[in-house]
Order: structure tokens, then sequence, then C-alpha cells
């Protein structure tokens, strides 16, 4: 009897153990067919292979056949082939250098290479992985994922010839608007420059109102090259922003007094408000704050009528400088508000024909602000006026970063070339600028001689000695480049000092005339007041032996 009940239990027992037996592969089949799906459905190719001198695939996933064309156990045991066989032969040395790195630093790897389809296509990869290490450190196989970027290169690959196609035409705009500036800035500085002349002699009432309108337009002129210049300076990314000490109220004082005349003209009040949070001196680009600032005022001006214009400065909440320039003028239509700022937009077709102007002035003032670490925008109401906001970065700055080289008042004095006498030869094929130049030097006290080319310079300090040559850049037989170089080849102590007269404005021009050995550089239309501190600048190095110069 007990060996019948002995009997029914281990029966009982082998059903248990049968039942459990047969759950259990049920679930590792579940499980398997789980991975499998799981693995099958990863968008990259999943792998696993062994650590001997041919990293024998174990296991590698069936997206390996959308992959390469070849199925998965072609691979498996290296059974038809290795897949080092299908990478690309020109990386495979690469490949198992970054491989065997990642190993012996146990991190994980990341590399791109290509591999050679079944239909011998090339293939651009990533593959990620990472040794499989047991509790001894040692490498037990190897595990990672391969992912096809073939479409995702290709799109690198045309957005690289795409940027590159642009950096050229870019260049060839650049080097376009160079050759115009040169062409077009040479003249102007024969008509400004004589006009500055007349201005200076005795004139009767008629002549003078003419003098003054021919300037006026040269300005005007001159101002439209310079916003083209600077818009494409910008764009290219070769403007730099210049930074030096600024005395708050002066600096606005100056500005204002541009704009009294024009102001006083059409009854206007202007003005410019404080406040006693800014900074007696600040730390910023002079050139360009000014520039922005002239260019929102005399847009206020031009567009206002009757009334007034305020310019306020004042700290903002988020510790920027903040400039306002309000206006009682004829105002901006919401619906142009948006474009005022892109390039060549202007409010409207009739108040172009009537105001004029190159539609850059606000995309360039935006620009600026931009690259000064502050923004700018506008609010305005059709016939109420317009008020444009700007910020840019507030620094502080202290007394002794002011400069002390005060401009002598006027625009000519003879009494420069008395203090800081020069030998001075001036090297330009152009007459008129010859004329020009010798006329202005003359004005400030110095005579001055010629060479029409570089050719005839060096020819000339051989019979001799001059303290400063004035050298234009683009002359027959020789330009200014060529001939600074051989001057400083041949006369390497004591030769004369070289300023580059050019018409060109472009940073790429200025390093150029640097690069060949020039001292100094002065751009066309030469203004009176850089020409002057350039005398002084290097009338002071040569004239005092005591005076320890710094260039």
């Amino acid at each position: 009897m007990i060996l019948a009940y002995i009997i029914i239990l281990l029966i009982l027992i082998i059903c248990i153990l049968a039942i459990a037996l047969y759950r259990t592969r049920t679930n590792l089949l579940k499980s398997d067919e789980f991975q499998t799906s799981l693995y099958n459905n990863i968008p990259g190719v999943l792998y696993r292979c062994s650590y001997n001198k041919d990293w024998t695939m174990e296991f590698i996933s069936d997206e390996i056949e959308h992959l390469s064309g070849y199925l998965p156990k072609d691979f498996i045991n290296d059974k038809v082939r290795t897949f080092a066989s299908i990478i690309h032969p020109d990386d495979k040395t690469r490949v198992e250098r970054i491989i065997l790195e990642s190993i012996k630093n146990k991190k994980t790897y990341s590399l791109r290479y290509r591999i050679i389809d079944k239909e011998n296509n090339v293939k651009h990869v990533l593959e990620k992985g990472r040794g499989n290490f047991d509790r001894k450190g040692d490498l037990q196989s190897l595990d990672g994922a391969i992912f096809d970027v073939t479409k995702q290169k290709e799109t690198e690959q045309k957005l690289f010839f795409a940027n590159a196609e642009a950096k050229k035409a870019l260049k060839i705009k650049s080097e376009f608007l160079a050759n115009m500036s040169h062409e077009i800035r040479t003249p102007m500085n024969g008509i400004i420059g004589m006009t500055k002349l007349v201005q200076d002699t005795k004139l009767d009432d008629q002549q003078k109102d003419y003098i003054d309108s021919i300037s006026d337009c040269g300005e005007s002129l001159l101002s439209i090259i310079n916003d083209i210049l600077d818009f494409s300076k910008i764009e290219a990314g070769k403007l730099d922003i210049a930074e030096s000490a600024i005395e708050v109220t002066s600096f606005f004082k100056n500005i204002l007094s541009i704009f009294e005349h024009m102001a006083k003209e059409k009854n206007l009040s202007i003005e410019v408000n404080i406040d006693s949070k800014v900074p007696e001196i600040i730390v910023s680009d002079p050139v360009r704050l000014r520039q922005i600032i002239v260019n929102l005022i005399g847009n206020a001006l031009k567009f206002t009528n009757q009334g007034e214009v305020i310019i306020e400065v004042n700290v903002s909440n988020d510790d920027l400088l903040e400039i306002k320039v309000k206006d009682t003028g004829i105002g901006i239509a919401k619906n142009i508000q948006s474009k005022l700022f892109n390039e060549f937009t202007q409010a409207d077709s009739t108040i172009t024909k009537k105001y004029g102007g190159t539609g850059l002035g606000l995309s360039i003032c935006k620009k600026l602000t931009s690259l000064m670490g502050g923004k700018i925008s506008v609010h305005s109401d059709l016939g109420k006026g317009s008020t444009f906001t700007f910020t840019i970065t507030k620094k502080v700055g202290n007394k002794a970063k002011l400069s002390n080289d005060k401009e002598v008042s006027g625009d000519f004095t003879f009494q420069l070339g008395k203090n800081y006498p020069l030998k001075i030869l001036i090297v330009e094929d152009s007459a008129i600028n010859r004329k020009l130049l010798s006329a202005i030097l003359l004005k400030l006290g110095y005579q001055s001689e010629f060479a029409f080319d570089g050719k005839e310079a060096i020819e000339a300090l051989v019979y001799k000695k001059y303290d400063l040559l004035f050298m234009d850049m683009q002359m027959p037989r020789m330009g200014g480049i060529e001939a600074t170089q051989i001057i400083n080849k041949e006369y390497a102590e004591g030769r004369p000092i070289i300023v580059a007269l050019t018409a060109n404005v472009f940073q790429e021009d200025i390093d150029r005339c640097l690069d060949a050995g020039m001292d100094d550089f002065i751009s066309k239309p030469i203004s009176i007041k850089v020409l002057k501190t350039i005398l002084r600048k290097y009338g002071m190095k040569i004239n005092s032996k005591n005076e320890k110069y710094v260039k």
C-alpha cells in the first residue's frame, strides 16, 4: 500500500516538473521571440562578436541585410564572410585602431566609416560599441550597434558645397564692392577735398551757399557709399568692434552740434537728457555708437516737420545702456514697423521719393547693436511720431583711459608744420589727388614733393632723404605694396615713415598695407582731422629723440 502511494507521489512530481519545464521552455521561447523582434525592429544593426583575432560574429540582427544586402547567417561564426570584409579598405586601419584604444581604456567608442554593400555601393555608417568585460576585467566580447547615416552624410556634403558656393559668391561680391569703393571714393576724394579748400577761402554769400550745397551733396553721397560698404563688411563678418573710453556728456553734446543747423532750419527743438544713473565715462566703440545715434537722429529730423527731437540716455532694468530717440514726426504705420530693420527696406515708396536714402541705415543699426551686446526696437503711431530704442552693453570706464590727444581747433592750422616739421613725398598717380593733398598739406604748414608711382618713389629716395611718404595703393608700373616692400628691404635702417593712401576700406586691404611694412593708412576721401593726427603722431616720433614712441 505504501509503495502505491510512493509511486503516485513520484508520478505527481514528474507531472509537476514536466509542466514547469514546459512553461519555462514556453517563456524562454517567448523571451527569445521578444528579443528577436526587438532587435530586428531597432533602426540599426545590433551585434556581438567574440574576442579573438578574427572578431568572430556571434550574433547580428536582421537589419544587416537591409544595410549590406547580405544575410545575417552569412556573418554568424564567419560562415560565409567576416564583417571586416565589407568595411571600405581605406577605413579598416582607422576603425581597428579606434576600437582597440577604446577597449584598452574600457570606454565606449563612436566612429564613422564606410562599407561596401552587395551591390558595390558605398554607404556611410555610424558605429557605437563597448567591450564586455567579466568580473576579473577580462574582455569577453564586443557589443554594439551600427546605423546607416548615408543620407545624413549626403545632406552634410550638400550643405558643405552650398556653404562653399555662398562664401565664393560673398567673396566675389566683396571684391566687387571693394573695387567699386576704390573707383567711387577716388573722385569723391577730389570733390570733397577741393570743396573744403574752397570753403576756407574768401567767398561772397552766393558763392558760399553754392559751395555749401556741393559739400552737403558730397557728404550725402559719401554717406550712401559708406552704408553699402558697412553693410557688406557686417554681412561678411569682417567688421570689428574697437572699444575705448567715452565721456558721455561731451560725446552726446558733440553729436547734437552736428544737427543744430538742420534743426534750426526746420524750427525744431532738439535736446539730450542723460539720467543720473548713467556713468560719466563708458567703454564702447565710439565710431559705431556715434554711427547708430547719428543715423537715428538724422532720420528723426528728416521725418519731423514740427515739434521736437529728444534723445534720452538711461540704464535699462537689465543693466544695459539704453538710448531713446523720440520725435514728433510723421510716424510709421504698424504694418511697416516689422520690416524697418530689413535690408533695403524703406517705409513707403512715396516717402522714399520725397526723402531719399538707401534703406540700409536701420539694418546696419540693428547689426551694430547686436555686435555691441544689445538690440534695437521701434514704437510709433502714424501721425504722432516715433521712438527708436536701442541698448548696448554697459561698461564703466575711467578718466585715465580717455585719450589725451586733443584735436587742434579748426580744419587748418599752419602752426602744425612749424611744430612738427617733416620732409614729405606724395606718391600718387592721380593728378587731382596730388594737387589736393599738396594743397591741404600747404594749409597745414608743409611743403611736399611728388612721385607718380612706386618706381619714381624708389628713385627719389636715392637723391633725397624724406621723413614721410604718403603712398597710394594702386598705381601704374608699380603699386604701393610692391614699392613699400622694396623700400623696407633696401632701407632697413633710417627708412621714411610710409602711410598708405587707399580708397579700399575693407579690413583685408588695410591688413595688406600693414603686412607689407607700411606704418599706417589714410582712407579716401581724406579726413583733415585724421591727416592732422597722422602728421602729429609721426612728427613727434621724428622730431623728439627723448620721447619714447610706441607704435
